[in-house]
């Protein structure tokens, strides 16, 4: 017993001492200001739940606590070798995206016992236009059965910090704030709706809601450097597919129609301005996407050339073809070099998810697949239309 408490002593002080370095670097990387921190007087165990925009939340947020927290985490980081012993010695929890497991609940009920800061990030995933999507409806369901408090961090200024479609970071402003909205006593008297909007309403940030008061410059390098794996479609010519970066300028290839995004984070044009940020943008690109995909017929929804088809088993990854992807309303259906083929049905398709912003990974039939796309090609406009043809899928068979 006294071997192991001297091991689990040592642990815990290498991990502040890694805490007290990371302190260091990102309070010069980057400018953060802390706003609210209801967590000084608060000791654990309890609950962090935050917003997720930039790679450098977790740390964003725990060089403000004094204890290292315990996230849980995208298990693809545990796959590989590079990030999986740093990920074990900081005592992050695995978990498969948007798929239950019983596995990583047990391990933060097992954190909760030993009075651990548990860290989520209820979005799933990193958010791409800088205005947070709706939340797990399990993580509601979490917080009614941990019983312990509840705190919501927002990071403002951290998308444009470093954008998740971004090729290179900014320098500029971060601020960060974390609320304690909930306690053990109230948890125990709300039902798990309650619970999930109270979140949901609490989580909820628009970048450009706050940049548009703020005003802060993020400056940095080619700064719509990739901007189309988010923004994939021409306002002006509607076309699909058709937009290319370059430096800090978007342009359609098939109308020329462009703008320049600028160090605020907005959009500038000589022509007509249709969007004047990201987040409008995409919700009009969205919007139009659904319209198409509803009324799709028999035709292909969209095409993409040069994808690569991947399967892993057993936490190996295994290339099985290149070639050329369609959606149709069903189903997505692939087709190699060599005229392998083999069709996905929407219907037994899920996980979906983007790793590094170029793989697009799902289970289906018990295995996991991925389809690497070629530089500059957007996973999430395939993401989206996947997700979209489900939702009509579902309305069609369920009414």
């Amino acid at each position: 017993m006294k071997e192991v408490f001297f091991i689990m002593t040592y642990i815990d002080r290498m991990r502040l001492f890694v805490l007290f370095l990371m302190k260091k670097y990102l309070f010069n990387r980057f400018d953060i200001n802390v706003e609210k921190n209801d967590t000084l007087d608060l000791k654990p165990p309890y609950l962090l739940l935050s917003n997720h925009t930039n790679n450098w939340d977790p740390f964003l947020i725990n060089i403000l606590l004094d204890k290292p927290i315990t996230y849980v985490t995208n298990i693809e980081f545990f796959r590989k070798k590079s990030t999986r012993y740093l990920l074990k010695f900081a005592g992050a929890i695995p978990i498969v995206k948007f798929m239950k497991g019983t596995s990583t609940i047990k391990k933060i009920i097992e954190a909760k016992k030993d009075k651990k800061i548990i860290g989520i990030f209820p979005e799933g995933r990193r958010n791409w236009d800088g205005e947070t999507e709706e939340i797990i409806y399990s993580t509601a369901k979490l917080v009614k059965l941990l019983k312990i408090p509840v705190i919501t961090t927002t990071l403002k200024g951290a998308h444009l910090s470093y954008p998740r479609w971004a090729k290179y970071g900014r320098w500029g402003k971060i601020d960060v704030s974390l609320e304690k909205i909930l306690d053990r006593k109230r948890i125990a008297n709300l039902s798990v709706d309650e619970i999930y909007d109270i979140t949901n309403k609490k989580l909820y940030y628009n970048e450009y809601s706050y940049q548009k008061k703020e005003k802060n410059k993020y400056k940095g390098k080619k700064l719509a450097e990739d901007l189309e794996l988010l923004l994939f479609t021409c306002p002006n010519c509607k076309d699909i597919g058709v937009m290319e970066s370059k430096d800090d300028k978007l342009y359609c290839k098939n109308c020329s129609y462009h703008v320049k995004y600028n160090e605020l984070g907005f959009f500038e044009s000589n022509d007509k301005l249709y969007f004047n940020n990201p987040v409008k943008w995409n919700k009009w690109q969205l919007g139009f996407l659904s319209n198409i995909i509803k009324n799709a017929k028999d035709e292909y929804i969209i095409k993409e050339k040069e994808v690569e088809l991947f399967q892993i088993k057993d936490n190996k990854i295994k290339k099985v073809a290149s070639g050329n992807l369609f959606l149709k309303k069903d189903y997505l259906y692939f087709v190699s070099n060599n005229n392998y083929s083999i069709k996905f049905y929407l219907i037994n398709l899920g996980g979906l998810n983007i790793q590094y912003n170029k793989i697009l990974e799902f289970f289906y039939a018990d295995d996991i697949y991925r389809f690497k796309f070629p530089p500059k090609k957007s996973p999430f406009k395939w993401l989206k239309s996947v997700e979209i043809s489900q939702k009509y899928s579902e309305e069609v068979c369920y009414g």
